[in-house]
């Protein structure tokens, strides 16, 4: 009887299908290689109910939305970064109380001009809603970032402010850049020239919130200002921002509330610099940056 060619075909494969995986597992039990290998059910099963999925992508680390969003805030204007950077607070910092001022009649409008280094960037905020709350235009502010009165001094951006926007008051805030300095002679004739430039002009001459003791810094602007047109920042409790050199946002709040008491409660200034009722109102003055690094103006 003649042998079916397709029986004998039948008999290698299942041969094959049989013999095959055995040489494996018998080459794999006298070899030196392991493999880790894991089994998930498809439908999980616990106590012969049907177990529902958890959600896919619970990890904000790997959720491909919150991968997306920290994508976009890399994207962020630098002055938008450095307003956000601001926002850190702590709870722990000393409120300081405002002071209405009851004596003052003057309802008068100031047309109030912020200048300084990039202490002068934060406080603008809480400072236009002071302007606000009090009938003050607050015309313009310039934070030249990294900026020393050397700069102001000898610069010609003053003299260029005061002619477009006509304040009839000014603050200024610098000395954060020059906590180390020592050449206070050089110093203290840059800020005679300072002072010089503001005339007639009313102004308010704004220590730095120091992050570290300075080296007498604030004694020369406290003289070539004047005590009573002087704020030391320098004795401040504030809460830091993430640099740890300039005030969090709250720390700015605070700031500018002190810098108001001291507004209301001295009698060189007769206008009135009462609390806001609102915090974040928009801002209408001209907003100006420039950097001391590429643009020292002298």
């Amino acid at each position: 009887m003649e042998e079916n060619p397709n029986s004998r075909l039948a008999i290698i494969k299942a041969a094959c299908i049989i013999g095959i995986p055995i040489l494996l597992l018998f080459a794999y039990n006298y070899s030196n290689v392991n493999f880790n290998i894991q089994f998930k059910k498809a439908f999980p099963m616990e106590n012969g109910q049907l177990v529902a999925l958890k959600k896919r992508n619970a990890n904000p680390i790997t959720n491909p939305k919150t991968v997306k969003r920290k994508k976009q805030t890399s994207g962020l204007s630098s002055a938008e970064a450095i307003k956000r950077s601001l926002e850190v607070t702590d709870k722990t910092a000393p409120e300081v109380k405002p002071i209405y001022a009851t004596d003052k009649q003057d309802t008068t409008g100031e047309r109030v001009l912020l200048i300084g280094d990039s202490e002068a960037g934060g406080l603008r905020y809480p400072l236009n809603d002071y302007c606000a709350k009090n009938g003050h235009r607050f015309v313009a502010s310039l934070e030249w970032n990294s900026s020393t009165i050397l700069n102001y001094g000898y610069s010609n951006k003053v003299e260029t402010l005061i002619e477009e926007y006509q304040p009839t008051f000014v603050i200024f805030v610098v000395g954060l850049n020059e906590l180390y300095a020592t050449d206070l002679t050089a110093r203290e004739k840059a800020a005679q020239k300072f002072r010089d430039k503001l005339g007639e002009i009313p102004f308010l001459w704004v220590g730095p919130a120091n992050f570290d003791e300075d080296n007498g810094i604030n004694d020369v602007f406290k003289k070539v200002a004047g005590e009573d047109r002087f704020f030391m920042s320098k004795e401040l409790v504030l809460p830091r921002g993430p640099d740890k050199r300039h005030p969090s946002m709250k720390g700015y709040k605070l700031w500018m509330t002190s810098i108001a008491n001291f507004i209301q409660t001295n009698p060189i200034y007769p206008f009135k610099f009462d609390p806001p009722d609102k915090t974040n109102i928009p801002m209408k003055g001209k907003v100006m940056s420039a950097n001391a690094a590429k643009d020292r103006g002298y």
